[in-house]
């Protein structure tokens, strides 16, 4: 029906910091969508981590409006594009490379505070295209 993973840093995410974690492969059931399934789910892991000195990345892919539609709505801020990268000639081998980093007040899309639940921090978002 729904699957959400937290990851630390690894090698794909070379710009985030020792102590971050991205919230990816987020998928929910046709039949389910709609429902805020994707919205508690990442409330819950903003709960789960509450009090942690964590950060939250948010990695979407240019297009994916629907994505980036979940991700202002739990309060993240869209902070820089970038790209994947292709290693051995294998987009599973590459990395995620900021390109620009986006500063306030230049994109109207930009998310300030948190609202997907009230112990969740405000996260950071990627915009990558392919």
């Amino acid at each position: 029906m729904h699957r959400l993973v937290v990851t630390p840093r690894w090698y794909r995410f070379p710009f985030m910091g020792a102590r971050d974690l991205q919230i990816g492969a987020v998928w929910t059931a046709p039949a389910a969508r709609q429902q805020g399934l994707a919205q508690l789910a990442i409330a819950e892991v903003h709960h789960r981590f509450a009090g942690e000195p964590v950060a939250f990345w948010y990695v979407i892919d240019a297009p994916n409006s629907a994505s980036a539609a979940l991700a202002r709505a739990c309060g993240y801020e869209f902070v820089a594009t970038g790209r994947r990268t292709r290693r051995f000639g294998s987009r599973l081998l590459g990395q995620f490379v900021i390109e620009r980093l986006v500063h306030a007040g230049e994109i109207e899309t930009e998310a300030t505070a948190p609202d997907c639940s009230a112990a969740s921090a405000a996260g950071r978002t990627l915009s990558v295209s392919h």
